[in-house]
């Protein structure tokens, strides 16, 4: 996670925790919101602001409507409210703004199979449909901790955003140091390689020695961050503070292994699987090239790939294997962004007011026209001779649904070919019928 990889993500001098922009270990951004999702405005004009925008997630700023049902301005339930001004709408993430179908994340089912069901799922608050697994260690299809159970049931996962699979022991979880390193519980490296706290590791801020001479030792002393910390000592020159990767194993300055030995980076193998210059999870990539890796200390490569993790990476409204960049689902990044072709351009090539994914003549992203296709349901055509026309009838769900066959769909009475109240008037003929969905042709 962003926020709790030793690492400064976002370039402003801060890290995890003492970075203002995380607000909890798992948060997964360390980048500054934009003075646009920040000023209390709705700078795009689709009803939400600030942090209820769901662009303020996926960018930097409030550029538009969404895909969800509650952030696309279309009236998805005909009720004459649309996304934020509909009571249906919980927030801009919801994909229903039926008052009464909440949708995948109220119907209690488990709609994406991946064991977690509507609030305990992640994609309710990030998308307001389950829509699979995410990169969270408890929500990523894998055996983490090789117990041969998986996410939701592993009983080491607490919820979906835990980030540890495995059944961590009582000392693991008594609020105790019982090892005596100085450090607790899930801030013990124990806890994650093992599942108790088992004794000191190979950093210097857990390996029981006064490694700077200064008196103080691993958790007791103010220069060591966390226990995976490899430096006990501010490093004031040499090539542990120059910002260069000296020995060219991918780790730089006190992020580096090695510069716990010195002040020198020598290349020296490391047992660390992050750290041993091998290919672990034979993808391709390997120690800090490796998006399995969070540091040099870490003792896993594995990781789910980009074009599988059922996120929208680059933001380009295509996610996973729908995205042009996504050879198949074992492609590691869905980093394109906007690709060239009409359908991933950024740009509104037809003129209709909707862009690439959200345009619904774009059936995928290496289309080359956003035009929508003549069907039965834009023809302008009463074609199953039932009163109703294109999208104001049942069978038309989207205005490129290819046949408009219902006929008399006979649900209800102002499409069923009767005449309900006997005024000699039928359906479409009833002045009280203003949409096939009404229910009754009375006043």
């Amino acid at each position: 996670f962003a926020c709790n990889n030793d690492a400064d993500d976002d370039g402003d001098g801060s890290i995890d925790a003492s970075d203002s922009d995380c607000d909890e270990g798992i948060d997964d951004d360390e980048h500054f919101l934009s003075a646009d999702c920040s000023d209390g405005l709705d700078g795009d004009a689709e009803g939400y602001t600030d942090d209820d925008d769901p662009d303020c997630y996926e960018g930097a700023d409030e550029s538009g409507f969404g895909q969800a049902a509650c952030n696309d301005d279309d009236d998805n339930d005909s009720d004459g409210a649309t996304d934020s001004a509909d009571s249906g709408c919980l927030d801009a993430w919801d994909n229903s703004e039926s008052d009464t179908d909440s949708g995948d994340c109220g119907d209690g089912t488990d709609n994406d199979d991946d064991g977690w069901t509507d609030d305990d799922d992640p994609d309710c608050g990030l998308y307001g449909e389950e829509v699979g697994y995410t990169t969270y260690v408890c929500n990523n299809g894998d055996d983490d901790d090789g117990d041969a159970l998986i996410d939701a049931d592993d009983s080491g996962c607490a919820d979906a955003l835990d980030p540890v699979e495995a059944d961590l022991g009582s000392s693991c979880s008594d609020g105790s140091d019982n090892d005596n390193d100085g450090w607790t519980d899930t801030d013990d490296p124990d806890c994650y390689d093992a599942t108790a706290e088992a004794g000191t590791t190979d950093a210097e801020c857990n390996d029981g020695t006064d490694n700077d001479g200064d008196g103080d030792t691993d958790a007791d002393d103010g220069e060591c961050l966390d226990a995976w910390d490899n430096l006990e000592a501010d490093s004031a020159s040499g090539e542990c503070s120059d910002s260069s990767d000296n020995d060219g194993d991918g780790w730089i300055d006190t992020d580096d292994p090695d510069c716990g030995r010195g002040d020198t980076e020598d290349s020296e193998d490391s047992s660390y699987t992050c750290n041993n210059f091998i290919d672990d999870d034979s993808d391709g990539l390997k120690d800090a090239s490796d998006p399995g890796c969070s540091s040099a200390f870490d003792n896993d490569e594995d990781h789910t790939p980009e074009c599988a993790d059922g996120l929208d990476n680059d933001a380009d409204g295509w996610t996973d294997t729908d995205d042009a960049d996504c050879g198949s689902a074992d492609t590691l990044y869905e980093d394109d962004g906007f690709a060239g072709a009409a359908c991933n351009d950024e740009a509104d090539n037809d003129g209709d007011g909707l862009v690439d994914a959200d345009d619904l003549g774009c059936t995928e992203a290496t289309d080359t026209d956003e035009e929508d296709p003549e069907t039965e349901c834009n023809d302008a055509i009463d074609n199953d001779s039932d009163g109703w026309t294109d999208t104001d009838d049942p069978a038309c769900e989207t205005s490129v649904t290819e046949t408009e066959d219902d006929g008399f769909g006979g649900s209800t009475e102002c499409n069923d070919s009767k005449d309900n109240d006997s005024d000699g008037l039928v359906d479409t003929a009833d002045s009280n019928c203003i949409a096939a969905t009404d229910n009754s042709e009375q006043y």
